[in-house]
Order: structure tokens, then C-alpha cells, then sequence
């Protein structure tokens, strides 16, 4: 497997964000990918311009614009530069680059944010104009957002956090879903889990309180059937 690096940067602004992919995610998975790690909130439609084509959402395409639905296509490496469109009435426009393509590493889980700056605009705050207007003045701002809007609050911890969001492309077993998979009782899922944790630790991680195996890791799911 191949891992793209790629670096998101949102344009006529001063943000960005460097993360690890796996080469073969889709334009989908990558779209939810920069939702997590930029913050966006996955309120609005949202199109990827990769050389002629323009992949995104074919089921809320208004107007037909769509010609490659996003869920069925590729990231492809010919398109080293492409752009992403978050929503169309603010119009956040987003430069894509692939910097590098990687061996895949096999202690680390995937997609990951390796690297980014500042924070993200708050969701309809009116564009680049908007944005800079809420620069200039943040406290202006404060009562409508509900909080005071600090531009350089952004850490990569946080961005991964985000990643792990069962809506994102992150891949992982829950118990229950480890249950069912060998049709053993959940009590037998959690002692075997406790007894290797040893060996499986690089590929556990919660969410929302619940125990998760990264599917990456799945290879090591065969000392569970010995």
C-alpha cells in the first residue's frame, strides 16, 4: 500500500494542513479528511476541480455540475495539484498538493495530521471577506459565535482527535463488531484484548468511550483464531 503526503492550505488566507493518506481513499474519504483536520463542520456541498473533472456529490448536484461521483473515484496520482470547494455560497477554496508518495508505515494508522497552522474560519461567517472583517475584530464576533474566536487555536493532537470521528474515513473494529466477527461473547473480546495488549497497543484507540482496533492493523487478528 501507498500513502500520499499531501498539504491543504486554504486559500488567500494564511492556514493549512499536512496530513497522511492512504493512496487508494477516495475523493470522498479525502473530503471528510479535510472537514476533521481544517474543523469545518460538513454543513454545506462541496466539489473537488482535478484537472476537467469536477467530483463531488452526484445525489445533491443541483445543477448538474458533477461529472465524477466522489465516493467511486480514486485519488489519482497523474493530478498533482487540484482544488476543493466548500461550500458554494461562502466559497472556501482549498489548494491541494501532492508533496510526496510513501511506503505505507505499519505501526501507524491512517489518515493522520502530521502538521497545520492556525485556525479555521467559523462555518458562514461570509467568506475570505468575512473571515478578514472577524480578524480585525474578533470580539465583534463573540456574541454571535458563542465563543471569542482566537485565529491561532489549532494543534495537531486536536486535528487528530477529529480524525477518529466514526463519520471519517478512519477505519476501526469496536468490540461488538470484533463479537460478531468470531461470534465469541463480548467479555471474551475484552480479556483478549486485555491479554495482548502488549502486542496490539500501537493499534487501539477510543472514541466515545469505546475500545477501537484499527482495521489497518487487522493482520494481527489472526492470533485471536489461535
Amino acid at each position: 500500500m501507498r500513502i500520499f503526503k499531501l498539504k491543504i492550505s486554504l486559500e488567500k488566507t494564511k492556514i493549512y494542513r499536512e496530513v497522511l493518506i492512504e493512496a487508494n481513499s477516495t475523493y470522498e474519504d479525502l473530503h471528510m479528511v479535510i472537514q476533521k483536520v481544517f474543523g469545518w463542520q460538513n454543513t454545506h456541498l462541496f466539489e473537488f476541480n482535478v484537472g476537467e473533472y469536477k467530483i463531488g456529490d452526484m445525489h445533491n448536484d443541483a445543477i448538474g455540475d458533477v461529472t465524477v461521483e466522489a465516493a467511486l473515484a480514486a485519488i489519482s496520482p497523474d493530478f498533482k495539484d487540484f482544488q476543493y470547494v466548500y461550500d458554494f455560497g461562502d466559497n472556501w477554496e482549498h489548494k491541494i498538493k501532492i508533496v510526496d508518495d510513501l511506503e505505507v508505515d505499519s505501526i501507524m494508522a491512517y489518515p493522520v495530521c502530521i502538521g497545520g497552522k492556525r485556525a479555521c474560519p467559523p462555518e458562514d461567517c461570509g467568506g475570505v471577506d468575512g473571515y478578514r472583517k472577524l480578524l480585525r475584530n474578533p470580539k465583534a464576533y463573540e456574541e454571535w459565535l458563542g465563543y471569542l474566536y482566537d485565529p491561532n487555536d489549532f494543534s495537531i493532537d486536536w486535528a487528530n482527535k477529529r480524525l477518529k470521528d466514526r463519520d471519517c474515513c478512519r477505519k476501526g473494529y469496536s468490540i461488538k463488531d470484533l463479537a460478531e466477527i468470531f461470534g465469541q461473547p463480548m467479555s471474551t473480546i475484552e480479556k483478549w484484548i486485555e491479554d495482548s495488549k502488549a502486542m496490539i497497543e500501537e493499534y487501539l484507540w477510543e472514541y466515545e468511550g469505546m475500545t477501537m482496533l484499527d482495521r489497518p492493523g487487522a493482520g494481527i487478528l489472526y492470533l485471536f483464531k489461535n
